[in-house]
C-alpha cells in the first residue's frame, strides 16, 4: 500500500511539473516585448476609433460637409462592434501586397501588424484606421481618397485626437487632445 501511495504521489508530481507556467491556467506572469507591442497597437487603434467616433458624434455638420459619401450611422455602428486584432506577422492582401492593416467586412474585423508602430505621424495613423473603418462600411475600397481628408482635422498637442479648435469657418484644423 505504501508503495502504491508513493507511486501515485510521484506520478502526480511529474504530471504537475509538465504544466506550462507562464500565463496559462493561472500560471506565472510571463510576457514578452512582442506581446507588449501587440497590446500597445491594439489600444492605440481602439483609442483612435474612439476619437473618430467622438468627432463624428460631436460634429455632424462637419462630417456631412467633409465626408458626404460616408454613412455616419453605419460608421458609428462599425466602431461600436468591430473586433480589432494585432499580429506580429506580415499581412498580405488578396493581390499579394504586404499591408499594415486589412479589414474584413463580413467578419467585421480589422487586423493590423506591428508595422503600425512605425507610423510616426499621428495623422497617418488616423488616416489608416479611418480607411479600415470605411472599408468595413463599404464607403472606401482600394484608395485613400475619403480617409485622407481626416488628416485635415488632426494636429498634435500632447496626444492625438480630434477636436475643432475654433469657430473660424475657414479653419478645419483640430487640436489633438485626450
Amino acid at each position: 500500500m505504501k508503495t502504491l501511495k508513493k507511486a501515485l504521489i510521484l506520478m502526480m508530481m511529474s504530471v504537475a511539473s509538465f504544466q506550462p507556467h507562464a500565463g496559462v491556467n493561472g500560471g506565472g506572469n510571463g510576457g514578452s516585448g512582442v506581446e507588449a507591442q501587440i497590446v500597445t497597437v491594439k489600444n492605440e487603434i481602439e483609442s483612435i476609433m474612439g476619437k473618430i467616433e467622438n468627432f463624428a458624434v460631436n460634429n455632424p455638420e462637419e462630417m456631412e460637409k467633409t465626408f458626404p459619401e460616408v454613412n455616419v450611422e453605419e460608421l458609428l455602428n462599425k466602431i461600436d462592434t468591430v473586433q480589432v486584432f494585432v499580429m506580429d506577422q506580415k499581412l498580405i492582401d488578396k493581390d499579394g501586397v504586404s499591408r499594415t492593416c486589412l479589414n474584413f467586412p463580413v467578419e467585421n474585423q480589422i487586423v493590423c501588424n506591428l508595422d503600425f508602430l512605425e507610423l510616426k505621424e499621428g495623422a497617418a495613423k488616423f488616416v489608416l484606421v479611418f480607411h479600415e473603418l470605411l472599408g468595413l462600411t463599404g464607403d472606401e475600397v482600394n484608395s485613400f481618397e475619403i480617409s485622407n481628408k481626416i488628416s485635415d482635422f488632426v494636429s498634435k498637442q500632447t496626444e492625438y485626437g480630434l477636436k475643432l479648435i475654433n469657430n473660424n469657418p475657414y479653419s478645419k484644423m483640430l487640436i489633438v487632445d485626450s
